[in-house]
This record gives structure tokens, C-alpha cells and sequence, in this order.
């Protein structure tokens, strides 16, 4: 336990010197809350207002670059670099360096998602309502499935640049097929059964489900199901293509 500490503590150096990923990570969400609240926070959608809808889904945006990208750009970093080689010579484990990666990076997206949700309710008045432990359990699986699937991108590029690239890839479609930003219904309908498995898609439903209509765990638990489905298969396809080298 005290060498996961230290890799945590070290991994946290880290990334706070990192001023690209402190930017993508923390800044630009808020950024974004700052602007769509701006404007669209007088407006209602579907009965709602506009700014309920929308933090869900800046929350998973978030969530993608805090776990999934920072996460494949900065082990395909220190492995071009290196790193892992040399480590590989020290008593530190493997599984204590991966470790170390997944909890740094859920820390940050818990820090970035209560300062979304601090500025939505303190600046414009975001309704963040339900059961706060269904809210904590969504946002965590999805958190670790952004996180294994940065595993994945990190495993199949063979240089930093080539992960900053796919991670873009794979950002976009399911920030936009995810429904981050817009309801499911404006979506072409040959779409939507490809936006319903994505586990973005499913993140944003709980938690509107859950911070709006304040439903439990009978209404959100097949978006669990589905989040969870995808984080055992990028954990699978993680243990076959990650490389130390």
C-alpha cells in the first residue's frame, strides 16, 4: 500500500506539470460549462431546463478526456521515453505502476466533475437532485471504462503522436453519437441503436435519469449493465495489446 501511495503522489507530480493535460482535463470543460451556460441557461429543452441536460453530459466529456485520453498519451509518453524499460529494472510491480495510472486519473475526473457541478448549481442554477450514491456509482463505472479503453488506444498506436490522434478519434464519435449535447431524438434513426451501446450514450442517461427525475437504481440499471459490459471487454483487449515497450 505505501508503494501505491508513492506511485499515486508521483503520478499526481506528474500530471500537475503537465500544463496540455491540465488545460484538456480541467480548464476546457469549464470553459464549456461557461459558454453553453451562458448560452443556453435561460432555455428549456423538453421540459427541463437547458443546463440540467447539458452538465451530464459536459461531466462525461470530461470524464473522456481525463480517463481515456490523458490516460493513452501519457502511457504511450513514458513508454516512447523509455520509462517503463527502466522501471522494469526496479522492485516497483507492474500492477502498482498500472495501478497508480487508474486512481491519479480518477481523481482528476472526480476533482473536474464537482467543479462542474459547482459552477452549474452556483452559477446557473443546475438542479443536481436523485440518490447522490447512484450518481457516484455511474460516474465511476464509466470513469474506469474511459480508463481501460485508454488502455486499449495505448496498446494498439506505437508512438505519442499516433495516441493523441486516435484518441481524438475516438473522442468525438462518442462525445457526439454519445448525446452529449443534444437528445437522442434529433439523431438519424439508423444511428440510434449505435448511439444506445455506446457507454457515453449511457452515462448521460443515468445521470439525467437520476438528477432530473430522480429515479433509482430500477431505472439506470441496464445503462450499468452495458457500461460494465464495456469495461470488462476494453480490460480484455487491454491485457492482449498493452505493451511495455
Amino acid at each position: 500500500m505505501k508503494t501505491l501511495t508513492r506511485q499515486v503522489i508521483l503520478e499526481t507530480k506528474l500530471f500537475s506539470r503537465a500544463r496540455q493535460a491540465l488545460f484538456l482535463t480541467l480548464a476546457f470543460p469549464v470553459i464549456i460549462i461557461l459558454i453553453f451556460g451562458a448560452v443556453f441557461g435561460g432555455q428549456s429543452w423538453s421540459g427541463i431546463p437547458a443546463i440540467d441536460y447539458l452538465l451530464p453530459g459536459i461531466i462525461g466529456m470530461a470524464l473522456m478526456m481525463a480517463c481515456m485520453t490523458n490516460n493513452a498519451v501519457s502511457i504511450t509518453t513514458d513508454r516512447d521515453k523509455g520509462i517503463y524499460r527502466r522501471l522494469s529494472l526496479t522492485p516497483l510491480k507492474r500492477r502498482t505502476l498500472l495501478t497508480g495510472h487508474v486512481v491519479v486519473r480518477y481523481l482528476i475526473a472526480l476533482v473536474s466533475t464537482i467543479l462542474l457541478m459547482v459552477i452549474g448549481v452556483a452559477v446557473f442554477k443546475a438542479h443536481v437532485g436523485g440518490n447522490y450514491f447512484l450518481f457516484w456509482l455511474v460516474l465511476t463505472l464509466a470513469a474506469l471504462a474511459f480508463v481501460t479503453l485508454g488502455f486499449v488506444i495505448s496498446g494498439l498506436v506505437k508512438n505519442t503522436s499516433s495516441a493523441q490522434a486516435l484518441s481524438m478519434a475516438v473522442l468525438f464519435p462518442l462525445m457526439f453519437l454519445g448525446c452529449c449535447f443534444w437528445p437522442l431524438d434529433i439523431m438519424p434513426s439508423f444511428l440510434r441503436p449505435i448511439c444506445e451501446a455506446l457507454p457515453t450514450f449511457r452515462m448521460n442517461t443515468a445521470l439525467r435519469m437520476i438528477t432530473v427525475q430522480g429515479v433509482g437504481f430500477n431505472g439506470i440499471w441496464q445503462d450499468l449493465l452495458i457500461m460494465l459490459g464495456w469495461l470488462v471487454g476494453c480490460s480484455a483487449i487491454a491485457v492482449k495489446f498493452f505493451k511495455w515497450e
